[in-house]
């Protein structure tokens, strides 16, 4: 349940998981994931990162999976109580586990559970998919818990997910007339603004423009 450590581990993983490298022969193996139960972990051997489409192949530039760890998260697996490297409640999402209310005019009803509004955001990437129980895609119970507890999981599985947003943009069977932006060349920050948008579900689902009838989306 460690809080991101400190903000150089936290660099130090992105560097490696955009890379592949974010693996058990370079991760450090603290007494305390043997204490979670954890064991051995090997981020990128549980969630390998895909290939990327596009015009030169290429990899997920740092600033671009650093900043959306900062947006998530502000950079902390841990609730924002915990001292780096210190042991506390995993980081949930704002309306947490419960579905809490979270309106200040009714500061109150954040005590009331609201299954509802439940969301399984975890953590430093604030993971969604596959942690709820019973929902199509679910992980195993020992990748689910990998994601909550340990950090460079959690840093690994969110490079797979912007890597698997990128290419599904690119994937006419899933995004009909897709999306690619610019040069297409994913060494650019500039490129990645439609797999950013896409990265968390929750805040497209309403808001992404109509798809177009025919041919491509403008670039």
């Amino acid at each position: 349940m460690r809080r991101g450590s400190s903000i150089n581990q936290v660099e130090w993983a992105v560097d490696m998981a955009i890379r592949g490298n974010l693996t058990s022969a370079y991760v450090r193996q603290g007494g305390w994931r043997t204490v979670a139960g954890l064991g051995t972990v090997n981020p990128q051997g549980m969630f390998p990162l895909p290939s990327l489409e596009g015009t030169s192949g290429g990899r997920i530039p740092a600033q671009v999976l650093l900043g959306v760890l900062a947006q998530e998260s502000n950079l902390w697996q841990a609730e924002g109580g915990a001292l780096p490297g210190q042991t506390s409640s995993t980081l949930a999402s704002t309306n947490g586990f419960y579905g809490h209310p979270s309106d200040p005019a009714t500061p109150e009803d954040h005590w009331r559970i609201d299954w509802s509004k439940a969301d399984c955001g975890y953590s430093i990437g604030q993971q969604t998919d596959g942690m709820k129980s019973g929902e199509i895609g679910e992980l195993p119970a020992a990748q689910q818990k990998a994601i909550a507890l340990d950090y460079t999981s959690n840093i690994a599985v969110a490079a797979r997910t912007l890597a698997t947003k990128w290419n599904e943009l690119h994937d006419n069977a899933i995004t009909p007339g897709d999306i690619r932006l610019n040069t297409d060349d994913p060494s650019a920050p500039e490129n990645w603004f439609a797999a950013l948008w896409d990265y968390n579900p929750a805040s497209t689902t309403t808001s992404r423009p109509a798809r177009p009838s025919t041919g491509a989306w403008a670039t």
